[in-house]
């Protein structure tokens, strides 16, 4: 099926909005003050090449440590490529393609070198050795120290297909080559397996997804084999059932999967020549991959995704009525995880691929909510770098990443998101002349001859003017017919035509206007009000949007500046318990009442012309101000906060769960309760043998067969520690052999898993009193004498 829609050239698109032209420029600094040679210096040495550089960057990108190395040279390529697409300026636009060709001629000698040194690998370009992918194929060892290597191979991948998209020319033709070769060498490769089982069993990206795209531009059917060895067909035959199987699944890990579902539908349908040497059965089957993206992005908006359309607490899906719990219930510090900014970025990608495959205006509200709410709010508006998360619960801030020495996945995709703000605000009709104008900010679109140029501020004011003006005042444009959406945030659209009230003609979930043309004039009406979003979970847990933006109230500064650390290398808010995050109606006035009855006062707008509102008749609350969340940097913020009756008992509940969140807080030393196989355990030093990760109900945990074990290294106290463990009554009589080692320990016991003492989802802790130590120790489990009962927690908690 050929899509219904095309996303417009970057060029194509001007922005105007002056909140999206100082992020762009904000990005498209942070761009160049960076260095392709410097990300290249790891290739370098791989290629056995001389460095151009002293030394590399580090973060991510160091390589004397766990690393995640290679993978942002891949985000920058496409980042520029993309700055470069919409950049007018001219010489910004030449230092953005001189770091292009930088980086493409970089990978270019990198892979000529690999390919005369190591000719049955000719094509493989890396930051790492070939050994690494024997390892997590099953095929090999490695005493390579990269924890997801086709993960940082796709990204540079996509780069150059990126470059080759955006720039074309002889550049993009270079660009084009090194993928092609690359892609060969991955096709080898895989061809070779036996089974891609193994293989995916470590987070590989969207591999996929970048395949099909190869496959796309070259019809090489080799790039077709290569990407169905990363397709997880069982996964998408699930999920295209309706099944929502995501609980307990790796988020960010998953969702570039269904891009590359999406992808492999799209490109073996619109490019019918593709299929050649598909059976009858496997054209058949074609629709179930986009069926497989279809119902993942409404299990995930339906079930797992937050009032600002970010999704995730601790880099994972959890069980559906559960983001209450997760965003303000979770671990010690849990609650800080939630929303990664990745899954955002990926969420609108995919958002854009159904949309233009379907028309559907629900992608595009989502995108809309997920670009105002998150992507915007997910840049410091001094500093230009980003969030990886972004907590819901009240009592945090924003952290973003330090300029060059981080360089974690969010920095890489908030490279792109800054740098193609304007792609997702219109869309046009291949072979008919339509325009759907789906994003309003002050922008302009170039089509045909026809300049349509709109104004607003949304939902700030409620009115947006599009004007329609000749590119070439002496060739006058065909008329088009506009396509303006309906979004689900507005009171009772009204539109204006050429100065006359018109009643709307409705099409979907857009409003449909013919015969726009040079010299039309149209005003559209989009009413906005401060609207209520309850977790399902906890109705008294509760955030607000105006319009499409989320609201946040200011908790003041209280020491932005700290952290905490966590996974590898990635710092996240410390929490500030004296910040306030309870709304109290007065007795006698339920929640649902209190908030029906409209009870906000519109403040004098902010700075930027943003609205800024208050609450009016609580107890407590009546002083904070609620504005976008986008404008709260550098303070403390509320987006979620429990609105509660005095003393109601839902009040006494909250506060009794909050004592005790508080108190497990107050005597956790340390904890693992996120087992991924991925960033949380590996700083974690977590060690495995015949071991993987499981879930239940929602949660990750590591379980072992007969005779394998898996270790995790936690600090201990010398006042005294206990080991908490946590396991399943499901695995009631399996026994678990725990040794502890390190700080002075010595010990070694047994743990039988009982059933008693399970809390409301079966989960039950043994604690194992530790003799007195200080620093770090080391703790095994393993399996002496059956299949290990799987541990969902271990921690460390201070005696008494």
């Amino acid at each position: 099926m050929t899509a219904v829609l095309r996303t417009p050239e970057l060029a194509d698109v001007r922005l105007d909005d002056p909140r999206l032209v100082a992020a762009t420029d904000r990005g498209r600094g942070y761009l160049l003050s960076l260095s392709a040679e410097r990300f290249l210096h790891e290739f370098y040495r791989v290629a056995g090449l001389e460095p151009t550089t002293p030394e590399g960057y580090g973060g991510w990108e160091r390589s004397d440590a766990v690393n995640f190395r290679g993978h942002t040279l891949g985000h920058y390529l496409s980042a520029l490529a993309a700055s470069w697409a919409s950049c007018t300026d001219e010489t910004s636009a030449a230092a953005l393609r001189a770091e292009v060709r930088a980086g493409v001629v970089g990978l270019e000698r990198c892979q000529e070198a690999y390919a005369a040194e190591h000719p049955r690998s000719a094509g493989y370009v890396s930051a790492f050795r070939e050994s690494v992918l024997d390892q997590v194929q099953g095929t090999g060892d490695s005493d390579e120290n990269v924890l997801v290597p086709w993960y940082d191979l796709h990204k540079v991948l996509a780069g150059l297909l990126d470059v080759h998209a955006y720039l074309g020319g002889r550049l993009g033709t270079r660009a084009l080559g090194v993928a092609v070769r690359f892609g060969r060498a991955v096709h080898r490769r895989v061809a070779a397996l036996a089974s891609t089982e193994v293989l995916l069993r470590t987070e590989y990206g969207g591999m996929n997804e970048a395949l099909y795209r190869l496959l796309a531009v070259t019809g090489d059917p080799r790039f077709r084999e290569a990407a169905e060895a990363f397709d997880e067909v069982e996964l998408f035959r699930e999920l295209a059932a309706g099944r929502d199987v995501l609980p307990g699944r790796h988020a960010n890990t998953t969702i570039p999967k269904l891009l590359g579902a999406l992808a492999r539908y799209r490109v073996l349908t619109e490019r019918p020549e593709t299929q050649v040497g598909l059976t009858a059965e496997q054209r058949a089957d074609l629709g179930t991959y986009r069926r497989a993206a279809e119902q993942f992005f409404d299990i995930v908006l339906r079930d797992h995704t937050y009032v600002t359309g970010a999704n995730s607490q601790a880099e994972h899906f959890h069980a559906p009525g559960t983001l209450s719990e997760r965003a303000a219930r979770q671990g010690v510090r849990g609650n800080a995880e939630t929303a990664e900014t990745c899954n955002t970025y990926n969420m609108r990608r995919l958002a854009r691929g159904l949309y233009e495959l379907s028309g559907d205006y629900r992608y595009a509200d989502y995108d809309e909510l997920a670009l105002r709410s998150h992507v915007l709010a997910s840049q410091h508006p001094e500093r230009g770098t980003t969030t990886y998360f972004n907590a819901m619960a009240p009592g945090y801030h924003k952290v973003v990443h330090t300029p060059d020495t981080e360089f974690w996945c969010c920095t890489g995709t908030g490279m792109e998101s800054f740098a193609s703000l304007g792609r997702t605000l219109y869309a046009v009709h291949d072979g008919a002349p339509v325009v759907t104008v789906d994003g309003f900010h002050a922008s302009a679109l170039t089509h045909d001859g026809l300049r349509i140029v709109q104004e607003g501020d949304v939902p700030a004011s409620d009115t947006v003017t599009l004007r329609g003006e000749a590119v070439d005042p002496a060739a006058p444009p065909e008329p088009v017919t506009l396509r303006l959406r309906l979004p689900g945030w507005a009171g009772e659209p009204s539109l204006e035509v050429d100065g006359r009230p018109v009643a709307i003609e409705r099409d979907g979930g857009h409003a449909v206007v013919p015969g726009f043309t040079e010299g039309s004039i149209l005003r559209y009406r989009l009413p906005a009000r401060v609207t209520a979003h309850p977790t399902p979970d906890d109705p008294g847990f509760v955030a607000f949007r105006h319009g499409p933006e989320a609201l946040s109230a200011g908790l003041g500064p209280a020491d932005t500046d700290a952290g905490e650390p966590t996974g590898i290398l990635v710092r996240i808010s410390d929490h500030d318990p004296a910040a306030q995050g309870v709304v109290t109606t007065p007795a006698g006035t339920p929640v649902d009442e209190f908030l029906a009855t409209d009870p906000w006062e519109r403040l004098p707008d902010a700075d930027d012309g943003s609205a800024r509102f208050a609450l009016r008749g609580t107890l407590d609350a009546d002083h904070l101000e609620w504005a976008p969340h986008r404008l709260r940097w550098d303070e403390r913020y509320a987006i979620y906060v429990h609105v509660e009756e005095a003393g109601s008992p839902q009040a006494l509940a909250r506060a009794e769960r909050a004592e005790a969140e508080q108190a497990r807080a107050a005597a956790t030393v340390d904890e693992l309760t996120t087992f991924d196989g991925n960033n949380f355990e590996n700083a974690k030093n977590v060690r495995t043998e015949r071991s993987d990760v499981r879930t239940h109900a929602g949660r990750t945990g590591r379980g072992a067969a007969q005779g394998g074990w898996f270790s995790v290294d936690l600090a201990v106290e010398p006042a005294g520690t206990d080991l908490v463990v946590t396991h399943h009554r499901d695995d009631a009589g399996r026994r678990a052999e725990v040794s502890v080692t390190g700080a002075g320990q010595d010990l070694v016991t047994v743990l039988e898993v009982a059933g008693d003492g399970a809390d409301v989802d079966g989960f039950v802790e043994r604690i194992v009193p530790l003799p007195a130590g200080e620093g770090t120790v080391t703790v095994r489990f393993a399996a002496p004498d059956g299949p290990l009962p799987v541990v969902y927690g271990v921690r460390t908690v201070r005696r008494g």
